[in-house]
């Protein structure tokens, strides 16, 4: 039988609303996101909190020549010149290691130079006892910072900064010494990259001695 009519099914016009995602669906999805970001800001490592610099302050008058004219006793030599030690920094290598305390402290200053127990009494510097220091190479820097010389770092004026490594007890340590002569002199900043090299620019001698 021919068929006179071929039905055609109306067609359907799709609304924005089809595309509207389940609220269910969406919710879950938005609580993922949020918990992955909660992760991430949880798992990514937070920057280190700036240095609290009232624990590396180095606070000495700078102002006065503090030569070592008028002290009785041994003398210190910095590269054969004569100085007064004003302020010693001392800090353990490593992070998180112990700060010596006022025992320890004596004989790890015997321990850098024989004898400088005798030019503490004498010299009379201020200590500062910083913590634990990373590298030689940073702790130098900003010894040098602190110690704030006068002029350009010191040069062409009596004072001096030295600073470097050295052993006590098989234990690791940083030492920086502020110093001022009677006269000016050149010696400016001095980084001691080995512990070997102090017997070359820090030396102690008796009263007399030439």
């Amino acid at each position: 039988m021919p068929v006179l009519f071929l039905q055609v099914e109306p067609e359907t016009t799709a609304s924005w609303f089809d595309y509207v995602p389940n609220p269910i669906l969406l919710g879950l999805l938005v609580g993922i996101a949020l918990l992955s970001y909660a992760a991430l800001r949880w798992l990514r490592p937070q920057p280190a909190p700036p240095p609290d610099k009232s624990l590396t302050r180095i606070d000495i008058d700078r102002g006065v020549t503090q030569g070592p004219r008028t002290l009785i006793g041994p003398r210190v030599e910095v590269y054969h010149v004569p100085v007064r030690i004003i302020a010693v920094v001392i800090a353990p290598s490593g992070r998180n290691r112990a700060i010596p305390d006022e025992d320890q402290l004596r004989n790890v200053m015997e321990a850098f130079s024989p004898g400088m127990m005798q030019i503490v009494r004498s010299h009379r510097p201020d200590f500062f006892r910083w913590p634990g220091q990373l590298s030689a190479s940073g702790f130098a820097q900003s010894f040098f910072v602190e110690a704030a010389l006068p002029g350009e770092k010191g040069a062409g004026t009596p004072w001096c900064a030295i600073a470097g490594r050295f052993e006590s007890a098989a234990q690791q340590y940083l030492i920086g010494l502020v110093c001022c002569a009677d006269e000016e002199n050149s010696l400016s900043h001095i980084q001691v990259d080995r512990p070997q090299q102090w017997l070359d620019i820090f030396r102690i001698r008796e009263a007399g001695a030439k």
